[in-house]
């Protein structure tokens, strides 16, 4: 069953003033409600994308996520404007499993949770909503007391960018074994960050997105990620 929760948020100013824009809602999806949208919204994105490529569409499907994962998504009325997938990885070789590549942490690195899966609906990219989804997505690992949080990027994207300046680090790691998306490079960016930095980066995110976030009520929908999160890290 889908679980869920909604924040508004204010959403950008539209080019005719006097035509409010509908706020966003933030949502945690648990189950297998949005899985259309959410497939095509990956599968859309990652055609278009300048940096790899996706060879079968298939394998970026939201029934070939783990088990122990779920989606943060974005939604502006009748539209889904971005999404993230959180998956929970008690160990090194999970996380390798669900990155499909290396993941050069130590083992008091775990548990960790992965971000990836990340897709911008083409009409609301440059409005900062993937980096406020990993802002939320740092956010619940920190309060549900995850060692760290890790994902794979592509050099040079913009995201890849306001990442660093939110204080994760990175390493260049080998795209040989990549299987959803193919690489024109060698190398990849494995990019982490340590519950130590969580703190200091959760402030830089809410002055990042203080327009965005000032207006809205986010406590509910990281309350109920965190307790999803609980749940999947039980033994």
């Amino acid at each position: 069953m889908l679980q869920f929760a909604t924040v508004e948020t204010a959403a950008p100013s539209s080019t005719r003033p006097e035509i409010a824009a509908e706020p966003y809602s933030v949502m945690v999806a648990s189950g297998r409600e949005w899985e259309h949208e959410i497939d095509e919204l990956r599968i859309a994105s990652y055609r278009t994308a300048g940096y790899f490529k996706l060879p079968n569409p298939d394998t970026v499907r939201r029934r070939t996520d783990p088990d122990d994962s779920f989606c943060l998504v974005i939604r502006q009325g009748a539209s889904l404007a971005a999404t993230v997938r959180l998956a929970y990885v008690h160990e090194r070789a999970a996380a390798e499993a669900v990155l499909q590549g290396p993941v050069p942490l130590d083992g008091d690195d775990f548990p960790s949770i992965t971000l990836c899966r990340g897709a911008t609906n083409p009409r609301f990219r440059g409005q900062g909503l993937m980096s406020l989804l990993v802002a939320l997505g740092v956010s619940v690992a920190y309060r549900a007391g995850i060692r760290s949080a890790i994902g794979m990027q592509a050099d040079g994207t913009p995201h890849f960018e306001e990442m660093a300046r939110a204080g994760w680090q990175c390493r260049d790691v080998a795209t040989q074994f990549a299987r959803s998306v193919s690489f024109e490079t060698p190398t990849m960016k494995f990019v982490y960050l340590r519950k130590a930095r969580m703190a200091g980066s959760i402030e830089h995110s809410k002055r990042r997105h203080a327009n965005t976030l000032a207006p809205a009520r986010a406590e509910p929908a990281i309350a109920h990620a965190v307790s999803v999160l609980r749940k999947m890290a039980r033994p």
